[in-house]
């Protein structure tokens, strides 16, 4: 998440989101990790992180969502990308990707250490209506940023489980 630590040095914060059509319910789900930092309560994000310094947005995405999830990226759009100013501080986007992985069975299944005292959770799939909840959902400006991808989305799952996505004019 972003601190204002990183706020000060990262350039961009990345992060995927990854759709998919539950197999047994036939709901649409997003892939979300719980992030906990220190004592604070749990948050739940998208996967994703903070650039390296002088890291361009693409390889920023690529790296935390590879490092987060453990999937390879069969293809990411950018689709959602939002500026944070702060006074007295340099710019900082936080840019969201439609992303496809190359297979999903390899999910990371263990928690990772994200920091001194952050942790995060094995990804798992939320159901798109949790997710957009006030309560108990995505992270604000993460679904701030998925509501705004969504309402570009006209299709993403096909009947075999592959996204396939068409997008309405911005």
């Amino acid at each position: 998440m972003t601190e204002d630590k990183d706020f000060d040095t990262a350039r961009y914060f990345c992060a995927g989101i990854c759709l998919r059509q539950n197999p047994v319910t036939g709901a649409d789900e997003v892939l979300v990790i719980e992030y906990i930092k220190g004592e604070q309560k749990p948050q739940i994000k998208l996967p994703g992180g903070n650039s390296l310094p002088g890291e361009d947005k693409r390889d920023t995405f690529f790296r935390e969502f590879e490092k987060e999830t453990s999937c390879r990226i069969k293809s990411a759009t950018e689709i959602h990308c939002h500026e944070l100013r702060k006074p007295g501080r340099p710019p900082h986007d936080q840019v969201f990707y439609l992303v496809q992985c190359v297979d999903l069975a390899e999910l990371r299944q263990v928690w990772q250490q994200d920091g001194p005292d952050e942790q995060l959770s094995p990804p798992y799939w939320m159901g798109i209506g949790d997710a957009l909840r006030e309560q108990g959902g995505l992270f604000p400006s993460h679904r701030q940023a998925f509501e705004a991808a969504i309402k570009h989305l006209t299709h993403w799952i096909d009947n075999k489980g592959q996204m396939t996505v068409r997008t309405k004019p911005f």
